[in-house]
């Protein structure tokens, strides 16, 4: 309960590093200050899906005539983009409404 699940295409996973996709989760799914487990809201899920998106594209653009490292390499490629981010949660029977 609380994994958080990421789901990519090539246009994500060719672009951005492992640890660049953790370091976005960690930034926008801030732990609650409780031990308590509640799940993140539905749109904060999304805002971390919008920012892959965004930094895997921002990769095929050269910053001042730079590229930038992408796990195939300088530049990454540019790529139809998609993802999906989920938190895994306890199934109950509230889910079956």
């Amino acid at each position: 309960e609380g994994d958080v699940l990421i789901l990519g295409s090539d246009g994500v996973f060719d672009n951005l590093f492992l640890d660049e996709i953790v370091e976005i989760c960690n930034e926008i799914l801030v732990p609650p200050p409780t031990p308590e487990f509640k799940p993140a809201p539905p749109a904060v899920l999304s805002q971390v899906a919008q920012r892959i998106v965004k930094d895997s594209h921002a990769k095929s653009d050269a910053k001042q005539g730079q590229f930038l490292d992408t796990p195939i390499g300088k530049g990454g490629k540019v790529d139809d983009t998609s993802v999906v981010v989920a938190e895994i949660v306890e199934w109950t029977e509230a889910h079956k409404e």
